[in-house]
């Protein structure tokens, strides 16, 4: 909440891990979370009946996620041309046939459930595209909104079938910490990673997401990574992907809340909604691009109650942040 998170998302869980979180939210957790079944459990959330979207407002099942590929700071995602550093190495297959992958897919798209898919690599995303297509032709379901998860090597044909498919593309904007580490893909394929200003421009529904721990969950410096996609050591990556201050927030609010099929009671300041918003020390629109990761978080709202709100004195600065002057 300190950092102006209203919602976060649990990505991979365990019935027992989900029973933890009910006892957090019974016990008055300030943040509501969605909650993702890891795939080894589908078996028994199946057995059970249950459903993308149960639960209430403060703690509710989401999706189904699913690993399809590698890492992309790893240097193990699988791509269709070689690592630019490495000839004749395309990073690692996933574990997964096709036909595996679809079998699996067809099963979590058959019972209702989103599908949330980690995947990296371009060929990987070849792949989910095409379970996730010949699930839909078999079973064709109203919108259901499948995911993939980071979705960093896109090519224009991947992004015109993510496109056609109502498919969410759930990017990373993590150049401030893992910039250095993505040189070695070469430019080329820098200036379709995690495409944001791409997939917007073509209205593809898009979400952030910061992979806590693989970099901080902090939307001001999330929404600085997007708006300059500047690394800490001041270089750029990607910078034709760059997007406005006012595209990044929607991102992390509006877009945020599609994704998990909370549009209608989350995501903005409009009658009728949860009332879920923080308040900050300085227009994220008015200050310098590379200072928006130093905007103090005021006070955090959830549900129209304050619970968080920010010492009045300077200790409240972040460490190592310069405080902005108020609006």
């Amino acid at each position: 909440a300190s950092r102006g998170l209203t919602s976060v998302g649990m990505a991979g869980g365990s019935p027992e891990s989900l029973r933890q979180l009910q006892a957090v939210r019974d016990a008055g957790n300030p943040v509501r979370v969605g909650f993702m079944f890891y795939e080894t459990h589908f078996p028994a959330v199946e057995a059970l009946g249950l459903k993308s979207g149960f639960g209430d407002d403060l703690l509710r099942l989401t999706s189904i996620k699913v690993f399809h590929g590698n890492s992309l700071t790893g240097r193990t995602a699988w791509l269709s041309e070689p690592y630019s550093d490495r000839p004749g190495y395309y990073g690692i297959p996933p574990a997964r046939s096709q036909e595996d992958l679809d079998k699996a897919f067809q099963q979590m798209h058959d019972a209702g459930w989103q599908i949330a898919t980690h995947t990296n690599g371009d060929r990987e995303i070849d792949m989910v595209l095409t379970a996730i297509e010949r699930a839909q032709a078999k079973n064709p379901r109203p919108d259901p909104r499948h995911r993939l998860e980071h979705a960093s090597i896109m090519t224009q044909a991947l992004l015109d079938r993510a496109r056609k498919d109502g498919v969410i593309l759930v990017f990373h904007a993590y150049m401030w910490e893992h910039g250095e580490k993505l040189e070695s893909f070469g430019e080329k394929r820098l200036a379709m990673m995690h495409p944001y200003r791409t997939a917007l421009d073509m209205g593809i529904h898009v979400a952030g997401h910061s992979d806590s721990t693989v970099s901080a969950a902090d939307p001001l410096l999330r929404i600085q990574d997007m708006v300059t996609r500047r690394g800490s050591n001041g270089k750029e990556y990607g910078a034709n992907q760059r997007v406005t201050v006012d595209e990044a927030i929607k991102v992390w609010t509006l877009d945020g809340a599609y994704a998990t099929f909370e549009e209608k009671i989350k995501g903005s300041i409009t009658p009728g909604k949860l009332a879920d918003f923080v308040v900050l020390q300085a227009d994220p629109r008015k200050v310098a691009p590379d200072k928006i990761k130093d905007i103090v978080v005021e006070a955090t709202y959830v549900g129209g109650q304050v619970v968080y709100s920010a010492p009045a004195a300077a200790e409240a600065v972040r460490p190592g942040a310069t405080r902005s002057a108020g609006n």
